[in-house]
């Protein structure tokens, strides 16, 4: 926009002295106005999240998947919120801590949710907000690690060994005998 430099001019000239104020806006000053010192910045380590503790794992959930969510050092029967961001998604049927203050529960990640850098939002009355980076990666872009083999087949595999060496054994026998 135009500024009109005649009427700042004379504004300036009718409300002389002014100080700058905290946010960098001009004030007119009289005798009688404090002035307000300027916040010092902290690193955040003092904002009043520190209310929970939370485990995701790696934070890194493919379409589709699931997201385990563990909270401690919750009151006993605290009840928390929980939101996924950027889509705002709230996960319900979360249950109030136990009598350990602890909570677990699964945010199902939609199959068309945008891969990317995502928020969860925890949320419980009295407290500031805890934000939890998580990111969302494309369906099968995460390699499977660490699987197992179901303990039925393994069981199977025994047995079938352990018959295999009673038969060797019994034949043998017969054989020689």
């Amino acid at each position: 926009g135009w500024v009109d430099l005649a009427a700042s001019v004379a504004y300036f000239e009718q409300a002389s002295p002014l100080d700058p104020a905290p946010l960098g806006r001009a004030v007119i000053a009289d005798d009688t106005t404090e002035p307000t010192p300027t916040p010092t910045p902290t690193d955040g380590a003092d904002e009043g999240t520190d209310w929970v503790e939370w485990n995701i794992g790696s934070g890194t959930v493919e379409q589709g998947g699931t997201l385990t969510v563990e909270l401690t050092g919750l009151n006993p029967g605290q009840v928390v919120d929980a939101t996924l961001y950027s889509d705002p998604i709230v996960i319900e049927n979360i249950p109030a801590a136990n009598s350990a203050g602890e909570i677990t529960f699964t945010v199902a990640i939609p199959t068309d949710l945008e891969t990317g850098a995502h928020t969860l939002v925890l949320e419980s009355d009295g407290y500031d907000d805890v934000d939890i980076p998580v990111t969302v990666v494309t369906a099968g872009s995460l390699a499977a690690t660490g699987a197992e083999t179901p303990w039925g087949l393994a069981l199977a595999a025994a047995f079938l060994i352990v018959i295999g060496g009673t038969l060797a054994i019994t034949r043998r026998r017969t054989t020689t005998a």
